[in-house]
């Protein structure tokens, strides 16, 4: 019968069959190729794992240990073949160069077999990736070896710790001095490092330098490399660590390209000080600031004076101190000039010291009391040249310019100028030496002048000045003209020509080698006033002051002396009130 044959209802079953037939063929094409893929994945896992089986694994139960104990490897195959003759442990360090060691003993038991291995007394302190190395029979070279990794119990990094004898250590600085540091006459550094955790085997203990960042703290400048005092040392030349007791490190000749700021850290293994300790290594030696200001301040004097005698053609000193009109030196320009050149020579020296052995380059301020030092000075100055100018000088004293004009008025001390003197002389002198002792290293700043010791200098300041307004002006002499000798009437005349000379003053005459020819209180003199002096307040001073000196001895010079012979007369003369000015000069012309 023919499939047609059948009624339609039979057709649709048929193809229903035929569907289910082929979606179960399907079916079972997919589930054998999922098995072939599981097949093949198992078959890539056990191929990894194929070396684990049948041959040993290797544990250590400890993380840590120390220098010249001695450690367990066990090994998991009770079927081992190895021996401590084939098996070495290979410990490489981190940036360090491996270590392998020889096992000492081979323990089995029922687990396997226990493989002991001494740790090496010379072995640097940290972390370690730790292998075991298994040498074929009868082959005793490292490229044929098989590298195992050996498990360690309860460390995170899978690292094995080698620590000190002491156990582990974990340095701390406490202080490292001095804090600054001043380069040796080799040009190296020494400080010692004070604290606790360090090593007493000195490689273990290393030197870390960093450099001060105000940002981030501090950048790290890197590890110092260090001969260590009873150890070998390849290189004399190089950085010396001692170690002096646990508590204590000492460096000598540290050799860096850094200055200023820094920072020290020690590392001993792993561990490292924190935070970093900060020290300042100076550029110079010590006595350079002060050696420095010295100079600076020499320099600009000689500048001052090389302009005087090349540029002005004058005698420096002369012009800098030396009162033109009465041929003295200047108190209150002395005064200002010693506070001026001791404020260059401070401020020279704290810029220096900051500078160059701090490492700290900034423009730096003046103290306070210093601007009103200097202002007072200054002020006193110009004051005194007013009064001057006004009323009158003083008296000019001795015939040259010298240290008495300081403290002297017309050849006599006055208490006045005396105590302005001596307050200018002391302050001065005790802020310098405030400086000079000041250690470069630690300077934080100029001394401070007290504002008891300005209005103390105030005072003096004033009472100098009111004694220029209270005391008369002096006598000076600026030339004798018109000299001549009547025979007849055995008789001396001169002008003696100046400001303030007195018609009421006395006179002395008297050569060379002391010979008095005219004593004070010779009464054979007549004065009279050729010349009044301009804007005086007393009628009696003159400008021009004519002399008439009887001399019945005729002991006079000769009116004609020979060329080039001729003998120097000093002439003084004595106002009222004791000042006094002295004129040289030369026969009679």
């Amino acid at each position: 019968m023919h499939f047609s044959a059948f009624p339609p209802g039979f057709h649709r079953l048929a193809d229903r069959l035929r569907f289910l037939a082929l979606s179960k063929r399907i079916a079972r094409k997919k589930f054998w190729q999922a098995c072939k893929h599981v097949a093949l994945a198992a078959s890539i896992l056990l191929l990894c794992l194929s070396p684990s089986f049948g041959q040993d694994g290797f544990t250590l139960d400890l993380d840590g240990v120390s220098r010249g104990t001695t450690i367990s490897v066990s090994s998991s195959n009770p079927n081992s073949s190895l021996s401590e003759k084939n098996v070495v442990l290979t410990l490489q360090g981190m940036n360090r160069d491996r270590q392998d060691v020889k096992a000492s003993k081979a323990i089995a038991n029922e687990q396997g077999k226990t493989f002991e291995f001494l740790v090496p007394n010379d072995l640097s302190l940290g972390e370690y990736r730790a292998t075991i190395s298994v040498l074929p029979e009868g082959d005793a070279s490292a490229s044929s070896a098989k590298t195992i990794p050996i498990l360690i119990a309860g460390s995170a990094s899978k690292k094995l710790v080698v620590f000190s004898e002491l156990g582990e250590l974990t340095p701390k600085i406490e202080s490292v001095s001095p804090q600054v540091v001043f380069p040796e006459k080799k040009g190296g550094y020494s400080f010692q490092v004070l604290g606790s955790g360090f090593s007493p085997t000195g490689p273990d203990n290393h030197l870390i330098i960093s450099h001060s960042n105000q940002k981030d703290g501090f950048d790290s400048i890197g590890e110092i490399e260090l001969c260590w005092q009873g150890y070998p040392c390849q290189n004399p030349s190089m950085p010396v660590g001692i170690f002096k007791n646990n508590r204590q490190l000492n460096f000598e000749n540290v050799r860096i390209d850094n200055y200023g700021e820094l920072a020290v850290q020690i590392r001993v293994g792993e561990k490292l000080s924190d935070p970093p300790y900060p020290i300042k290594l100076s550029r110079v030696h010590p006595w350079i600031p002060l050696f420095l200001a010295a100079a600076i301040a020499a320099v600009l004097v000689g500048i001052v004076f090389w302009m005087g005698m090349k540029v002005l053609k004058k005698d420096t000193l002369g012009a800098l101190l030396l009162d033109q009109d009465t041929n003295t030196y200047s108190l209150s320009r002395f005064q200002f000039y010693l506070w001026t050149l001791a404020a260059v020579f401070s401020y020279t020296f704290f810029f220096v010291s900051l500078s160059f052995v701090q490492g700290r380059l900034e423009f730096v301020d003046v103290p306070d009391g210093l601007p009103g030092i200097v202002l007072i000075s200054a002020s006193t100055t110009v004051f005194a040249l007013g009064i001057s100018n006004t009323k009158g000088n003083k008296g000019s004293g001795l015939l040259d310019p010298s240290f008495a004009d300081f403290f002297s008025s017309g050849g006599y001390i006055v208490p006045e100028r005396l105590q302005f003197f001596v307050w200018t002389v002391l302050g001065v002198g005790v802020y310098l030496v405030v400086v000079i002792f000041q250690n470069p290293a630690e300077i934080k700043g100029l001394p401070t002048i007290p504002d008891g010791f300005l209005q103390l200098s105030g005072i003096s300041s004033l009472g100098y000045l009111g004694g220029k307004l209270a005391r008369k002006p002096g006598p000076n002499i600026t030339s004798i003209a018109n000299v001549s000798y009547d025979s007849n009437a055995k008789v001396l005349k001169l002008d003696v020509q100046g400001a303030n000379l007195s018609e009421d003053a006395t006179f002395k005459i008297e050569k060379s080698g002391g010979q008095f020819l005219l004593s004070p209180k010779d009464v054979r003199i007549q004065a009279s006033i050729k010349t009044k002096q301009a804007d005086a307040t007393d009628p009696k001073l003159a400008s021009v002051l004519g002399l008439e000196i009887a001399s019945p001895q005729n002991d006079w010079p000769k009116l004609k002396m020979p060329a080039g012979k001729e003998e120097p007369y000093e002439l003084t003369i004595y106002n009222p009130d004791s000042q006094f000015a002295v004129y040289k000069f030369t026969g009679i012309v």
